[in-house]
Order: structure tokens, then sequence, then C-alpha cells
């Protein structure tokens, strides 16, 4: 592999500081995809926060209990949390579970203790003790650093930190700006000891930082993170230009000034004030939000939520049809008048070209090649049902709320009209409910009388998701490294084992399926990259046997009840973390296309009313079940 290929992937990794680094960029990295489906914000914090709303808004015993379980789980997992907090919760959970007040107390309680910063502390202590423990990094020692690095993240998640803030952490703190080659390109005047005062030139002072960041052992990377979580917020004002309303106005609403700048002006800095002044700003308007106790980056995403809703909540009482939104493109933040950063770049330094931007829309409008086969399916649809009968309106309600979810830049929304798409297709009658049986394993049965809502949404959600995941889930992983091979091998797969699994086959040779699975623990013990390891160790896990697809099952069956509450949060207005609130936004998005796209695939070959489509299809999960070994003897063998 080309040198400068693998110095840019990081590979190969050598240490368990050098894993810990990569692998908490990849975890945010995750955490910020669109598409990423298996991954979120986690730990006994979030779960505590849920456990207190559903007290005071929903008070579901079956919820409670569910929470309670994942606490519980944190107890083992979180040594953090089982030193400083194991008492007073057992107390809580043996003694006094069936008092709401006492949750609330018990809860609220450790939440508080939380914020005074006592357990980030301790988790920076699990962390050092994971890495400096041994030298060997065996996959027991990762999943212990994964757990750790994931818990601090979400610890500076619910303190407002945003996540662009919280990636380079290891690396070096968000007020330098390197470049891919790690070369400084912005740092304050003083950093890290070092003063840019004491350097003849700016270019000696920009190498010295780089060469302090490059030279940190553990111990200093871990104590400047703790520093830079504990250091002192400041309050800054966001100003932000509004898109949709006109005139020149000055009104104030929650805090946020709804302003034009031919009557104020909040940037008293000539060289960033051209949102007020310049040709254009007659005709703008623009809004001040106050943000405080945060840093400047997770100032600007807190200011934009909180514009968000109150631009939705002027569209509703002022006229539903209008079109309110903000400027994404330049965002500065200010404080005591004088802009200490901005987001983007200024309209008047941005090149357009409408010759190219029209040759880059006619590339990436939809060909008919690409949707002729939805197209006949659609059709299938129309010409199955001439009177358009009831399954057909459900299924079409379900796609308008689907693409309204899809295309709304509003977590909050997109996580409800994603509900309400599977809701309504959910919402089947008793007879077909009754026909419905939910198996977890052979001494835990529930039967259809015990189904409620939120079950039957979790029966068919895996029959359709699980039973889809165990047959292509390897395909995705196997054109990765298929791709990668081809690809100067970056991952340094021996060639012998790139031909025991498959990875060398031509155009229009069959995919090897069994060669791939069963080689999989040869591949995860060949390659470079331990962060990709874990991947291929979790794929292993899935499909060695039952209990490693239950478990998948089982997190997919935790989302949607985490899903449920935080639809009922939103419903009731409670405060939630805003990047949970996008990652289950993501989830259930993707949870209502698969259904959708399930039923009406079905409906269109078959038309069969949508009560009889979901008992088929539960039907057929629990009958996938019932063969699993031999299906899973089937994929290991063909």
């Amino acid at each position: 592999m080309r040198k400068e290929c693998r110095d840019y992937l990081g590979l190969p990794i050598k240490t368990p500081m050098d894993y810990w680094i990569k692998y908490w960029d990849y975890y945010i990295e995750r955490l910020e995809n669109d598409k990423e489906r298996n991954l979120g914000l986690t730990g006994p914090r979030i779960i505590l926060e849920a456990l207190i709303a559903e007290v005071q808004f929903h008070n579901s015993t079956k919820n409670k209990e569910f929470f309670k379980v994942q606490i519980n789980q944190w107890k083992k997992d979180d040594a953090a949390f089982s030193k400083l907090f194991l008492k007073e919760w057992n107390d809580l959970t043996q003694n006094h579970f069936d008092d709401d007040i006492k949750i609330q107390d018990c809860c609220s309680d450790i939440i508080s203790k939380m914020n005074g910063g006592t357990y980030f502390d301790r988790l920076i202590e699990c962390l050092n003790d994971a890495i400096v423990k041994t030298d060997k990094l065996d996959f027991d020692k990762k999943i212990i650093i994964n757990r750790y690095s994931e818990l601090l993240v979400s610890e500076f998640v619910a303190n407002n930190f945003s996540l662009s803030d919280i990636r380079n952490l290891p690396k070096h703190l968000p007020e330098v700006i390197c470049n891919e080659g790690r070369e400084v390109l912005i740092a304050p005047d003083e950093y890290m000891g070092l003063k840019r005062e004491s350097f003849d030139t700016e270019k000696e002072y920009y190498l010295a930082i780089e060469n302090s960041i490059k030279n940190r052992n553990l111990t200093e990377r871990l104590y400047e993170m703790k520093q830079y979580f504990h250091k002192e917020r400041g309050n800054y004002t966001v100003i932000i230009e509004v898109k949709g309303i006109q005139g020149v106005l000055d009104c104030t609403i929650d805090d946020i000034n709804i302003y034009s700048p031919l009557l104020k002006q909040y940037i008293k800095d000539d060289n960033h004030n051209w949102l007020e002044t310049d040709t254009g700003a007659d005709k703008r308007v623009l809004a001040a939000i106050p943000v405080e106790n945060c840093i400047p980056n997770s100032a600007i995403t807190i200011a934009c939520n909180r514009l968000q809703s109150l631009l939705g909540l002027l569209t509703t009482h002022i006229n539903p049809t209008l079109s309110l939104s903000y400027n994404k493109e330049y965002i500065t933040v200010l404080k005591d008048g004088i802009s200490i950063m901005s987001k983007g770049l200024p309209p008047m330094y941005k090149h357009k070209d409408e010759g190219w931007k029209k040759n880059r829309d006619y590339h990436l409008s939809i060909k008919p090649s690409e949707i002729s086969s939805k197209l006949r399916t659609l059709n299938k649809m129309f010409s199955n049902n001439s009177n358009r009968n009831e399954t057909f309106q459900i299924l079409s309600s379900a796609r308008y709320w689907y693409v309204k979810a899809r295309e709304t830049n509003i977590s909050e929304d997109k996580l409800l009209f994603s509900w309400i798409a599977i809701e309504g297709i959910c919402s089947i009658d008793n007879n077909a409910k009754e026909k419905i049986v939910i198996t977890r394993d052979p001494n835990n049965t529930i039967t259809a009388k015990d189904l409620n809502k939120i079950d039957l949404i979790v029966k068919i959600t895996k029959a359709i998701i699980m039973k889809s995941l165990f047959y292509y889930e390897w395909l995705d992983n196997y054109f990765l490294f298929h791709d990668s091979v081809t690809n100067d091998n970056f991952y340094d797969i021996p060639q012998n084992v790139i031909s025991c699994i498959g990875l060398d086959i031509k155009g229009g040779e069959l995919i090897p399926c069994a060669a791939f699975i069963n080689g999989l623990s040869k591949l995860e013990k060949s390659i470079n990259d331990e962060i990709k390891k874990n991947e291929i160790h979790d794929l292993f896990t899935f499909y060695k046997n039952r209990k490693g697809f239950n478990e998948r099952e089982q997190q997919l069956e935790n989302d949607i009840r985490m899903l449920y509450f935080i639809r009922n949060m939103i419903v009731h207005n409670a405060s939630f973390p805003q990047a949970i609130i996008d990652i289950y936004a993501r989830k259930s998005l993707y949870i209502a296309g698969a259904i959708i796209k399930k039923l009406q695939s079905g409906y269109a070959e078959t038309s069969m009313n949508l009560d009889d489509l979901l008992v088929d299809i539960s039907n057929n999960y629990d009958s996938f079940l019932q063969n699993f070994e031999s299906e899973l003897q089937k994929i290991k063998s063909n």
C-alpha cells in the first residue's frame, strides 16, 4: 500500500492509544452519518432522563421496567456508574421502584451529580486504565475502550458540546484547525503553554504547536480533554439570516430578536459586519439568538435549533402556508459584539456558475433505467385495484408521511412523520391482531392477547428488517473488502485469504456468499485496521449462531421502544438532547421506509389486503425463526 494512503487512513494501528484516537473519530463519524442505522449515543444518563420523563408523561409500568433493565445492564458494564451511584440505584430498585416520586428524586439526584462532572472524571480514569493496563490489543480490550469512549462522547453531548467540537479532541482541541497533513492553519494566541508572542513568526509558532500535538502522551491528551470539559463557558449572541420574512421590523419572542439592520445592529466588528451593512442589508431580516453557558461551535447548534422552533411557531400562528426558514450558508457568533467565529462563507465569496449548476442537475436527475422496476410495481398497484381499496389508501397515506419525513430538515418532524406512517400501517383490526404471535424464546412466549400497539410494531419491524439483514448483511461488507483489494489493498489482506474468501472474483462471476461468511475469522485476523476488525467480528457473531442473531434482534427492539418513547416526549414538549433526537429521527425514517417498501411490493404482487399481508409477514418470520438453524446452514454452504 502506498505510504500516503496508509498515513491518511492511520494504518496500521500499533498501540492501544492509536486505536483509541482512531476509534473516537470513527464513532463520531458514524453518529454524523445519515445512513447509519446500528449505532447511537449511549449511557446510563440517557436512560435515567428517559425514566424521569416516562414517569412524568406516560407512566407505563412496562416502559419503566424496560428502562430499569437497561440501567441494571449499565451497572455491570460501566465501572464509573457502579462506583459512584450503585448504592442509591440499588436502594431505589429494591425498595422504592413502585414510588414514582422516589424514582424522579433518585434519578434527578444522580443526574445532578453527573452534571457536576464527577462522573465524567471517573470515565476518564476508566478509559486511561483500559488503555494503559496492557499493550495487548485484543477484542475484549477494544470493547472496553469503545465503551468508555462512547460514554465520554455522550457526556460531552449532554453538556451542550457539538459533535464537531468533540470529534478531534484526542488529537487536539477545537481551537486549533489543521489540514489533512496535520499542519496547523489556525490557532489561538495561546495554546498548551505556548504563546504566539514568544515566537518571531507565526510559522514558527504553528510549527511548535504541531510538534507539541504530535508528541503528547496519553496522560496529556486525557488531561486536556478533562480541562476542556470543565472549561468556563461563555455567553454569546448568534446572528442568522431569516428567510421568508420581509420588511422593517424589530420584535423579540422568547429572547430571540427578529430585526432589520435598518433599525438596529449587533455586530461591532467592521471586518465582519457585512450582514448588517452591505448593499443588500436593507432587504435582510436577521435573528439575534442569545446562547448562554456553552462554547462557540455548540452555540451555533443550539441557536439554530431554537430559531427553527420559533419559526415553526410563527408559521402555525401567522399563516400555515408560510415557508419560514433560515440561511444555513453563513452564521456568525458574537461575544460583546465582536465576531469570534463564523460558519460558512459570505455570499460575495461564493463562486456561482449557472451553466455548471444546470449540468450538475441534469446528471443528478433520475434516469428511466433506475426507476423502471419501481414504475412497474406502482403500475401493478393501480391496475390490480381499480377501486383504490382501503389497503391502497393506507399505503398511499403512509408513503405521503414518509416522503414528508424524508424531505424535512427538522429532526422532530422527521421522527413524528415517520412514526405516523408506521402507526397508520400497524393499526389493524382485532381479528388480524389475534393471529399475530410474538415468540422470543421457548420459555417466554407473549400471546396475541398480550399484544399492544408497540408490541405489534416491534413484531412487524423485526419480521421485515431482520430477515432481510440475515440474507443480505454480508453483501455490503463483501463489496467493501472486494473494492479495497482492487484499490491498492490498503487493508493489507494476504493473497491466500483473498483467494480463500473469494475477494478475487472477476466481473460476471457469482459472489461467494458461503466462502466469505465462513472466512470472516480469517479476515479479522489478517487485516491491519483494528476498527474494521470490530465490524468483521460483529458480522461473524451475527452469522455464528442463533445467539448472535438474537442480540441484533434485541438491539432493534430496543431502538423501536426508545423511538416510541422519544416520540411521546416530543408530543409532550419535553426536552431531550438534540443529538439523540437526530439519531432516532434517522432510525425512524429507515424503519418506516423498510416497512412501506415491503408492504408495497407485497400488495402489488398479491393484491392481499393489509391485515392479511401483515399476518403473512408475521407467520413467515415465525417459520423462519423455527427453521433458523437450517437457514443458517444453507447460507453457509451455498
